[in-house]
């Protein structure tokens, strides 16, 4: 004993097996070993008990209940919590729970005012995976960690590296970014950097009948001025074979009946792709049925755009349909249709400084080139069809049409004069008779 300790009594045992105190009680309320340190003061011990074994016990309790009031330190002489650790490294500074042996979990049960809330423990009878339950769902709910690293929310067999499953099954990842400027914030940022890897991947299986609920394999929303629901970007300067087929999102609807692809909401935007070869691809894979839809918009709004379309070319492939869902060409209107150009009618061949060819001219340039001087000629495009800018050809056709009325007008005159001269000349042959 250190020399600076005082002690009511001194016990040693040097035997092997020897034990330095050894106390029993029969009574009921009685104590094997009781010891009390009656200063107020100092770092005094009511029991203490020591060693020089590496595999003995300076303190030993068997059986029955332990009870201890206030901090318990473990490698510490000052606790701070209930159970203090510390250690250097393993197995010191760990916490070993062992089941001992047949189909039994070892585990951590988290109580309030004794009532048990949650449970943390190894799962034996699922290949000893790790699970966090609360009480009220002890065998299924909760959270599911697998020997494989797939992570399970709402089941205990994880098929991917995190599976969420449930009646409602919400994932919420939130972005917060509390920098000032227009900087990005995102909900959430995925990568997959393997040859056919996924940034995200969604499904959603519906097996329902009509009316169909909304049935969506991930659902993202933005709510900021610089959000962004879903954020893809594709790297496409790893394509050594020449050969890539990359996309910033990829969303695939396999529905029988009534499948959506992406299904977007925004104030602005709903969907917003952004590529150096293709900004957004969206493929409707079935061969049957009028419900499938590449790309299906809608907007509520008498001034809003369900689909809009900036700068370069547009291309469809198919029959396209105007205020028709059943278009029997390649285009088919039902409705008006208005065009808006620098110049759409012809009104010019009206005005007084008009240069306008005489009946001649008109008939030598229409023969010799085979087209009315207004309307333009015919042209070819790579595949030999014929093609023409309707603006262009409708205003020639009207312009002819004008200048038409005009040459009418001149000869109508032409023709008056002329039986005004004939007139007279019956008179003149009447007279000489």
């Amino acid at each position: 004993m250190p020399p600076y300790m005082s002690s009511g009594g001194l016990f040693s045992a040097s035997g092997t097996h020897g034990a330095g105190v050894y106390g029993s009680a029969s009574g009921g309320f009685g104590s094997g070993v009781y010891g009390y340190a009656s200063s107020s003061s100092g770092t005094n011990r009511g029991v203490y008990g020591r060693t020089s074994s590496s595999d003995g016990y300076a303190g030993y309790f068997q059986g029955g209940k332990n009870y201890f009031e206030g901090n318990v330190g473990i490698g510490t002489t000052s606790p701070d919590g209930g159970l203090h650790i510390v250690g250097s490294g393993w197995p010191k500074s760990f916490v070993i729970l062992d089941a001992d042996g047949g189909n039994y979990d070892a585990g951590i049960r988290l109580s309030n005012n004794g009532e048990p809330k949650h449970h943390i423990f190894n799962a034996n009878d699922l290949g000893d995976a790790l699970r966090i339950a609360p009480e009220g769902n002890y065998s299924s709910g909760g959270i599911t960690l697998k020997q494989t690293g797939n992570v399970g929310i709402g089941t205990t067999s994880p098929g991917a590296k995190l599976d969420v499953t449930g009646a409602d099954p919400n994932v919420i990842i939130r972005g917060t970014n509390t920098n000032s400027g227009d900087l990005i914030n995102y909900g959430g940022h995925f990568t997959a950097s393997g040859e056919r890897g996924r940034g995200i991947y969604g499904e959603a299986t519906h097996t329902g009948t009509y009316p169909f609920v909304p049935n969506y394999g991930g659902y993202f929303v933005a709510k900021s001025r610089k959000g962004i629901g879903v954020y893809g970007t594709v790297q496409n300067d790893l394509c050594e074979d020449g050969y890539c087929d990359p996309y910033g999102g990829y969303f695939e609807a396999t529905s029988g009946g009534a499948g959506t692809g992406v299904y977007a909401e925004g104030a602005y935007t709903g969907v917003k792709g952004v590529g150096w070869d293709t900004g957004g691809s969206f493929v409707s894979t079935g061969t049957s049925g009028s419900w499938n839809f590449g790309v299906r918009a809608t907007t509520n709004s008498s001034t809003g755009y369900a689909g809009y379309f900036k700068g370069g070319r547009n291309y469809f492939e198919g029959s396209v349909g105007i205020g028709t869902e059943d278009p029997v060409g390649l285009l088919d209107v039902n409705g008006s249709i208005y065009q808006r150009g620098s110049v759409l009618h012809a009104d010019y061949v009206f005005e007084p400084g008009y240069e306008l060819e005489s009946i001649d001219e008109h008939s030598d340039f229409m023969w010799n080139e085979k087209h009315l001087p207004a309307i333009p000629k015919t042209e070819l495009d790579e595949n030999g069809r014929e093609i023409l800018e309707v603006g262009a050809h409708r205003r020639g056709i009207v312009e002819e049409l004008e200048k038409a009325h005009i040459y009418i007008e001149q000869l109508h005159k032409r023709i008056e004069e002329m039986e005004i001269k004939l007139v007279k000349l019956e008179e003149v042959l009447g007279a000489v008779q």
